[in-house]
């Protein structure tokens, strides 16, 4: 938990203007709420190495789960953390739930393309905020 604390402080350095009035997470939760889903925020799971890892959110359905992380300055050392998380916790809720545990980093700025691809290279979804009212990010979200 201290660990991911950290990393999540990291991000603070973008919110340096005064007339900040939400954070990025707030923003999602936002249009997550507005998409009927029923979401928990702040999820916490433990995975196979006995560590405990954290996400803003999780959305759980009949047959899946999806856990999501949201970037508002992707970074490597942070994503590694999120992709590192997500792969411990799923084995470990698949067998508890039996449900497929999805991973879903919802990104505020345009990451560069190499870290898209190792998204993409561990079968992790992705929405960048610009595109989130597109078709194929809200397939992503009401997905069962």
């Amino acid at each position: 938990a201290l660990l991911s604390a950290i990393i999540q402080i990291s991000d603070l350095d973008t919110l340096a203007t005064h007339n900040v009035s939400a954070t990025f997470a707030d923003d999602v939760r936002a249009y997550l709420e507005s998409l009927g889903q029923i979401i928990t925020p702040g999820f916490i799971a433990k995975g196979a190495t006995g560590l405990e890892f954290s996400f803003d959110f999780q959305i759980a359905r009949r047959s899946s789960e999806i856990v999501i992380q949201t970037f508002n300055t992707l970074r490597q050392n942070s994503l590694a953390s999120f992709l590192f998380g997500w792969q411990d916790i799923k084995q470990t809720r698949e067998q508890q739930t039996g449900k497929h545990l999805k991973g879903l980093a919802i990104i505020n700025n345009t990451p560069d393309e190499k870290y898209l691809e190792a998204l993409h290279q561990r079968n992790a979804d992705f929405i960048l905020w610009d595109e989130r009212n597109s078709e194929r990010s809200k397939s992503i979200l009401t997905a069962a």
